[in-house]
């Protein structure tokens, strides 16, 4: 019968012919759920599970020690061999809990013991590589215990190597153990200290001073060599990043923004970042110069292509208007006869053609300077424009002269 079909109360003899009804209705909401939901449905299946260990990583609980040289295990016993002492105070991440005992991880690392032969380590040198599968890790330099259970190195996991010993079966390395590796603590001798979300920076500090430590200090060193050569690099970087942004395609330059980015970002020393942000806000007045002498040129441009369209315009105007006065002036040729004959006379600004005392015409004329003939009798020929209520003008477009004026 399909799951969450029930048929109390319903007559010894009708309850087969209910199961199968039940049955079918659930087959029936079963098979009409849209594939796509049901897929949704999978998949957020899949990963809630993720979430919430996510989620649990980051509110892990940190504990307290409360004594002094307590013991950490190899297991939820005091059976187990111990892998060292912890002292009061020291900070703890639980990952678990069994009966009495706390299983924890101990910020810095477990010092715990693996055969040489399958680490790549030079004599004296700091870390050594895992060069094998499933690489056992134990509490002493001997066989003559268990391996702690379910705890195994992988190829290529990162030592850090605090000495050699002779042990059973050859050479022994003591190192620190990876961060996921976990040891068992009596919680009697833990309190409550919070959380990993908000111990984050405490329990990396104190994961940093228990190495510095059992390294005696060569994990400081390191960090501090390490340190100076991230200073240096990113001196040099910013040399050679200014250098650059003082070039002219800089403002473009996609690599180098994003390369000044991640130096104001990440850059040691605080001096660093700032420069990184002056190099940044050089390059952006850069750009808006740039953008801003563009449109201008631009504007200009666009002004004299303005200029020489009106040039040309009026250019084109004036032949025409030069084509027409000598077709006109052809035309007067051919036919011999001229427009007017008079005298010329230079009055308020304007040329007149005058006979017998009386205006004739108006005169004016683009070929001629037509005040150079003041005083002289003319015959004109020409374009005759007349006005309404005024005299007619006269464009004069040929001129014949006949004496000085009368």
């Amino acid at each position: 019968m399909a799951a969450g079909c029930y048929v109390l109360g319903v007559p010894r003899g009708h309850r087969s012919r209910a199961r199968i009804a039940c049955a079918t209705a659930f087959a029936v909401a079963l098979l009409g759920t849209p594939w796509a939901e049901r897929g949704a449905r999978a998949q957020e299946a899949q990963e809630a599970p993720q979430a919430a260990a996510a989620e649990r990583a980051a509110a892990e609980r940190v504990v307290a020690v409360t004594g002094d040289d307590v013991f950490l295990r190899a297991g939820a016993s005091v059976d187990f061999h111990d892998l060292g002492t912890t002292r009061r105070g020291d900070l703890l991440v639980v990952e678990g809990e069994d009966a009495e005992f706390l299983r924890v991880r101990v910020p810095g690392g477990l010092v715990l013991y693996v055969f040489a032969a399958l680490v790549e380590w030079e004599e004296g040198a700091l870390r050594g590589t895992v060069r094998g599968d499933d690489v056992l890790l134990r509490a002493t330099p001997s066989q003559s215990f268990r391996p702690l259970d379910g705890q195994k190195l992988a190829r290529g996991d990162e030592l850090l190597v605090l000495g050699a010993v002779e042990g059973d079966g050859g050479r022994w390395l003591r190192v620190l153990a990876p961060a996921r590796c976990h040891a068992w603590i009596a919680a009697r001798y833990t309190r409550e200290a919070g959380e990993t979300r908000s111990l984050a920076g405490v329990l990396e500090r104190a994961g940093l001073a228990r190495q510095d430590e059992l390294t005696g200090g060569r994990t400081r060193t390191e960090r501090e060599e390490r340190r100076a050569a991230e200073i240096r690099e990113a001196h040099a970087q910013l040399e050679d990043l200014a250098a650059r942004s003082r070039a002219e395609a800089a403002p473009d330059d996609t690599e180098l923004r994003a390369a000044l980015q991640r130096l104001a970002r990440d850059a040691p020393l605080p001096e660093q970042r700032a420069r990184a942000r002056d190099l940044l806000q050089g390059l952006d007045a850069q750009l808006a110069k740039r953008r801003a002498d563009a449109a201008e040129r631009a504007r200009r441009a666009e002004a004299e292509a303005a200029k020489e369209r009106a040039q040309r315009a009026a250019d084109e105007a004036r032949r025409r208007r030069e084509d027409e006065e000598e077709r006109a002036r052809r035309q007067a040729d051919r036919r011999g006869t001229p427009a007017a004959e008079g005298d010329v006379l230079v009055r308020g600004g304007e040329t007149l053609l005058v006979e017998g005392g009386s205006v004739r015409l108006v005169l004016t004329s683009r070929r001629f300077r037509l005040g150079d003939y003041a005083g002289r009798r003319v015959r004109v020929w020409g374009i005759r424009e007349s006005r309404a209520g005024a005299t007619d003008t006269l464009e004069v477009t040929s001129l014949e002269i006949l004496a000085a004026g009368r």
